[in-house]
């Protein structure tokens, strides 16, 4: 048994279950229960998604200028080049180190607050973690909860939290994504 959002090792299972109908509290269910041409047509979001991907790329507009990388040596990458556009969707392949910092949270009741989801705590701790919250939200993990430990977050919910932080901080410049679509759901992806 395999656990994956992966299209093509979907697609060449020999037996699918779907759970659903969302993610994390808002899920948990069998939705659905067979094989992969049942699963299109069941009306799943999953079904849903894999039969109508939809158009990930439209067509692209003109550059403003390029920024500039030359001669960039950090952990597997040597001496790198690049021009890459701005204000464009940009990907690099390789391996570009990331990391997560989970917010130390001071107030009032700990336990009580730890239980509360992130679309919870935004309404009732508004001032204390109202933006964080709703950067959470913004990425569609509204549904965690506060005390969520971070080692029990699928690698989809891992590269959601990471721009939750960046939109919570404000994006001023180039943002490089670090594989941006791994382990997420392909309704999640358009």
């Amino acid at each position: 048994m395999i656990v994956d959002h992966d299209p093509e090792l979907i697609a060449i299972a020999d037996h699918i279950v779907d759970m659903g109908p969302g993610a994390g509290s808002e899920g948990g269910r069998i939705v659905f229960e067979g094989n992969y041409q049942s699963l299109l047509r069941s009306g799943t979001a999953t079904g849903r998604a894999l039969a109508d991907p939809g158009v990930v790329n439209e067509p692209s507009v003109p550059s403003h200028g390029f920024y500039t990388i030359d001669k960039v040596t950090a952990h597997n990458v040597r001496e790198a080049h690049a021009k890459i556009p701005r204000q464009m969707l940009t990907v690099v392949t390789g391996g570009w180190p990331a990391q997560v910092r989970a917010p130390l949270l001071r107030k009032a009741s700990w336990l009580n607050m730890l239980k509360l989801t992130a679309s919870e705590a935004m309404h009732q701790y508004r001032e204390v973690l109202g933006p964080a919250m709703k950067a959470l939200e913004d990425v569609g993990l509204s549904y965690l909860s506060v005390g969520q430990a971070l080692d029990m977050l699928s690698g989809g919910e891992l590269q959601r939290l990471k721009l939750a932080r960046l939109l919570k901080e404000g994006i001023h410049e180039t943002l490089i994504l670090d594989e941006p679509t791994s382990g997420l759901h392909e309704s999640n992806i358009l």
